[in-house]
């Protein structure tokens, strides 16, 4: 019978004194940092949030290029050409003939990009309307035929030179 009441005494110590040691361990609740997902330190959130972030993100990557370092800019200006004058391109800028006939203009001899059509537009070849030219490189451009009575639209996405039908530039 002793051996018994000795048997319940330690396990009812060494139960007790679990039980106040455990209490006592800090635990997740008391801001201790775990790797587990939704802990203190890896909170949940939701997916505007993480929407928001993505797109604050790649807003600071693309920026807002002008055109003259390449990239796309993202506003549209619109040109006026008149018969006879010409549009150079600066390197990455893009140009969109609204209306009326103009030729692809070439320093170098190479074609310009049509990304519209999926072609090469030679120098000296007319320009479809409502296409996306891309310029590779400065030397590039479009000009207005020389018989047009109308004025042309085209709508430029980065820096350009606009010459009229002498050579001079023409300051917008």
């Amino acid at each position: 019978m002793k051996k018994k009441i000795t048997n319940l005494a330690l396990c009812t110590a060494l139960l007790t004194s679990g039980v106040v040691i455990g209490s006592q361990l800090p635990t997740e609740a008391d801001g201790v940092v775990t790797d587990k997902p939704a802990s203190i330190e890896d909170p949940v959130v939701t997916k505007s949030y993480v929407d928001q972030k993505n797109a604050d993100e790649i807003k600071n990557q693309i920026g807002n290029f002008d055109g003259n370092g390449g990239g796309i800019s993202t506003t549209s200006t619109i040109v006026k050409l008149t018969k006879g004058q010409t549009l150079y391109a600066d390197e990455g800028t893009e140009f969109v003939v609204r209306n009326g006939e103009v030729f692809a203009v070439s320093d170098d001899g190479v074609g310009i990009p049509d990304l519209t059509g999926g072609e090469d537009i030679q120098p000296g070849a007319a320009i479809s309307v409502n296409h996306l030219l891309r310029f590779p490189r400065e030397g590039r451009g479009i000009k207005a035929d020389a018989s047009t009575a109308a004025t042309i639209y085209v709508m430029v996405n980065g820096g350009y030179q606009h010459l009229d039908a002498s050579g001079n530039d023409i300051t917008e």
